[in-house]
């Protein structure tokens, strides 16, 4: 039995099929992460340390130099780019293109070998850092901004709190933290005194890192419990510090620190500044993770935004801005209106050519790809980008051409004076080869495109495959779906009946065009290859005219040049159609 005749003797089947699609579909589009980028691997890593103090020479010579010499019996590299500036070191690695778990396991290994360089100065800040270049969480999504007339304190504290909210939300991946400063206790030891004490330095040092101490004393058993014993000597408070006995004099009088140097509750200096409205502030920069939907966690920082602020103190003034989830929103809207004007389009057009009957079973495949697509997407990972959406667009038109052959060869039957039933089975049957062979030669040429490499191979790959789902599912729905609803809703026709009219009169111009051309086809021939010509005279004389003028930055002339050349290639159009009748 034939998928068209299966199709047809089974036509609660088939319509089940197509709203289990749909409604799968519909859930997957409402699911699907919305980002204008695909993600893509950039299978780089860099390698940072910070040495405060260094000169550029030095940092090469005592840290990018060793590490690079660590790191260089690391495989499957491609490129290692260093940068030494003044106290810090940027090494980056590029690998080749391999596979996101061959690149994991590079990584590993670059990881391990920048672990083991044992010989970098004392003096660095930290241990050098190794971390992947991910676009997918390069770009931030939100600023949260807290500011207003309020002190230093109380605004770190509302900051800390409101990072700690936005971390707790799913698929957050970080928030930086940009103009707040950590808390410092300054001793600042007067000179005069201490030579008045005759007091030195490293005394004062040494006093109060003995008396910031938290040491364990071992544990106390009482009864059946045992106890942890420790000492607790950190300090508290400022009035701790300047309380601390450095010196014990001979009368056994006690020099305090108070009395040699002021002790101050302050914080450090400033490495990142924020302001908002010419105001100091604290910035909170959002960054997701990849599977994380940009517009849907913007609405819930920004909902989060807006409770904090109803509970926060008078004065406090916590904002949201750099919203990237806006420039997303409306470039999506762009190609989403262009997918929904497409789709009316095709569809009008199906109804002017073919009646609306037909145009209503050719246009049904529409949403039934497409949301097959969708489904497909939202189970193998993949984001609903822009250059996806670009994918639909492609083939909003191709996606139908299947359907409107086996609608119009049914039509066929029908005028002939079959049923529904029987015109359905013979009409798909007929031309069932034609159809597939005419997908799979588009579908091997979109195909290709899946195997580019490197990043611009990761960025289309999502063009051609939702271009070659779309037709899968298109092929699908003619011959599972199609089949069934012409059984069901068409409309038995006869044969002296007249669709449209006014076709008639296009195809009589049409004909004697065709008449003239191939009586004439030798004045045609030369006709068309002198069109050819003097559009290639023609785009060549506007390219170095454009060339010309855009060294001397004419760009009055540049604004009229593309009118003027679209014009002269559009008499030649015209002309030569002209000359065909």
């Amino acid at each position: 039995m034939s998928i068209p005749k299966l199709s047809v003797s089974n036509p609660v089947l088939a319509n089940l099929l197509m709203i289990a699609i749909v409604l799968a579909g519909l859930y997957a589009w409402v699911v699907l992460p919305r980002e204008l980028t695909p993600e893509i691997s950039l299978h780089t890593a860099t390698i940072t340390t910070l040495y405060p103090g260094a000169s550029p020479e030095e940092v090469e010579q005592l840290i990018t130099v060793p590490i690079e010499e660590a790191i260089e019996g690391i495989s499957k590299v491609d490129l290692i780019v260093s940068a030494s500036s003044e106290g810090r070191s940027v090494i980056t690695v590029q690998f080749e293109d391999i596979s996101d778990r061959e690149f994991d396991k590079q990584f590993q290994n670059l990881r391990s070998e920048v672990n083991r360089v044992n010989d970098l100065p004392e003096e660095i800040l930290e241990e050098p850092q190794v971390m992947e270049l991910d676009v997918s969480t390069g770009f931030p999504m939100l600023t949260a901004v807290v500011g207003g007339e309020i002190s230093e304190g109380l605004m770190r504290d509302i900051a800390e709190d409101l990072k700690d909210e936005i971390l707790e939300i799913p698929n957050i991946a970080s928030v930086r933290i940009a103009g707040m400063r950590d808390r410092e206790i300054w001793v600042e030891v007067n000179p005069d005194q201490l030579k008045a004490y005759k007091l030195p330095i490293d005394q004062v040092i040494n006093a109060l890192k003995a008396h910031n101490l938290n040491l364990p004393a071992g544990t106390m058993e009482v009864g059946r419990t045992e106890y942890l014993v420790r000492t607790m000597g950190e300090f508290r408070s400022p009035t701790e510090i300047e309380e601390t006995i450095v010196r014990v004099g001979q009368m056994g009088t006690p020099l305090r620190l108070r009395d040699v140097a002021t002790v101050s509750d302050t914080y450090e200096k400033p490495r990142t500044l924020s302001h908002i409205n010419g105001a100091p502030s604290i910035s909170l920069t959002v960054q997701k993770k990849t599977e994380g939907n940009t517009i849907k966690l913007v609405k819930q920082i920004r909902d989060l935004v807006e409770a904090r602020q109803r509970n926060v103190p008078m004065g406090v003034k916590i904002s949201a801005v750099n919203d990237y989830s806006v420039i997303l929103r409306e470039r999506l809207g762009i190609l989403q209106t262009n997918a929904l004007f497409g789709l009316v389009l095709v569809v009008l057009l199906l109804y002017l050519f073919i009646g609306e009957r037909n145009a209503l079973f050719a246009a049904l495949g529409i949403p039934v790809a497409f949301m097959a697509t969708f489904l497909f997407l939202h189970l193998t990972g993949y984001t609903l980008s822009g250059v996806a959406l670009f994918g639909l667009i492609l083939v909003v038109g191709v996606v139908v051409d299947d359907a409107i052959i086996v609608v119009e060869n049914v039509f066929r039957h029908l005028q002939e004076g079959k049923s529904p039933r029987e015109a359905a089975v013979i009409g798909a049957e007929e031309v069932g080869l034609p159809v597939l062979a005419a997908s799979l030669t588009t579908i091997a040429a979109f195909g290709p495109l899946m195997f580019m490499s490197g990043i611009p191979g990761q960025f289309m790959r999502i063009v051609p495959l939702v271009a070659i789902l779309v037709l899968i599912a298109s092929l699908l729905e003619v011959f599972m779906i199609l089949p069934s609803h012409i059984a069901e809703w068409g409309k038995a026709q006869s044969k002296g009946q007249r669709r449209h009219a006014w076709f008639d009169y296009v195809r009589r111009r049409y004909m004697r065009i065709l008449k003239r051309t191939i009586r004439w086809r030798y004045p045609v021939v030369i006709g068309v290859l002198v069109f050819a010509g003097l559009t290639a005279y023609d785009t060549q004389q506007i390219k170095n005219e454009y060339i010309e003028h855009s060294r001397h930055g004419d760009s009055e002339w540049l604004g009229k040049s593309a009118i003027m050349g679209a014009l002269r290639l559009y008499l030649d159009f015209i002309n030569m159609f002209m000359f065909l009748l």
